[in-house]
């Protein structure tokens, strides 16, 4: 796995040099994917979809939509992320806890 720690190349990405302007040193960011703010799970939701937006992804947070959690959504999915082809979807589901906790991966078509 590589990892961009020079932060004059990460600024060369114009979604993370637009972010970076209300977040100077990603500290926030950083602090929603480990776990460091107020309420970890949906910060950590937020920092996975700001990390596919920073990418290319367009992101839907489709799990967030309130009237849509009626409708099983949420126990389902987090993100709906399109890949910049158009050609690809991406189902995601954000989690720090064990992986098929409440039966959530074994739900899934195939699982």
């Amino acid at each position: 796995m590589q990892t961009v720690s020079d932060p004059a190349v990460l600024l060369k990405n114009p979604r993370i040099l637009a972010y970076s302007h209300f977040d100077q040193e990603l500290s926030v960011l950083n602090g929603y994917l480990h776990g460091k703010g107020g309420d970890q799970s949906t910060d950590f939701e937020i920092g996975i979809g700001l990390l596919f937006h920073f990418c290319g992804f367009n992101v839907g947070p489709y799990g967030r939509v309130k009237a849509l959690q009626s409708k099983s959504i949420q126990e389902e999915i987090d993100h709906i992320v399109f890949a910049p082809s158009d050609s690809h979807i991406i189902a995601i589901e954000c989690t720090k806890k064990d992986l098929d906790i409440n039966g959530k991966l074994s739900s899934f078509p195939g699982g």
